[in-house]
């Protein structure tokens, strides 16, 4: 099954891939890595990013911010590492029995990432997380990465 997802690399541009996946598990792995927990950042109902849960204690690099207001503590969330951008299918749980499986990003979640990506958003973001007890200088990145 092709579906298309799309990647961030630390520094480097958006890449959109299609991929044979059926399940999120298994395009996490081949991006962030075999041995990697994973977390998830829901942007709406069945897009999320995929990123790696351990990425404070590895230290890996902060590749952007995403705006969480729904997080009270922590309404600015860094993402460090590989991204990944998918879009999971309903969960339906007898047919689905060890994951979600994957739908591909339509042109309109890809405009919406591409926002989420942009030079306006990230200062935005870096601003509100600069704003808190716990951003104070702790994460950057190049804004001059993002258009």
């Amino acid at each position: 099954m092709s579906v298309r997802i799309a990647v961030k690399e630390v520094g480097e541009p958006l890449e959109i891939i299609e991929v044979e996946a059926k399940y999120r598990t298994e395009v996490l792995k081949k991006y962030i890595g075999e041995g990697a927990w994973f977390d998830y950042v829901n942007l709406e109902e069945h897009v999320s990013i995929g990123v790696n849960d351990d990425g404070h204690n590895l230290a890996l690099p902060c590749n952007f911010f995403v705006l969480t207001p729904y997080n009270l503590y922590f309404p600015t969330q860094p993402i460090l590492g590989t991204a990944v951008f998918f879009r999971t299918l309903p969960f339906y749980p007898i047919e689905d029995d060890w994951d979600i499986q994957l739908g591909s990003l339509s042109d309109s979640d890809l405009e919406k990432i591409k926002n989420l990506l942009s030079r306006t958003y990230q200062e935005n973001c870096l601003f509100c997380f600069d704003s808190t007890p716990y951003g104070k200088g702790d994460f950057r990145i190049d804004l001059d990465k993002f258009d």
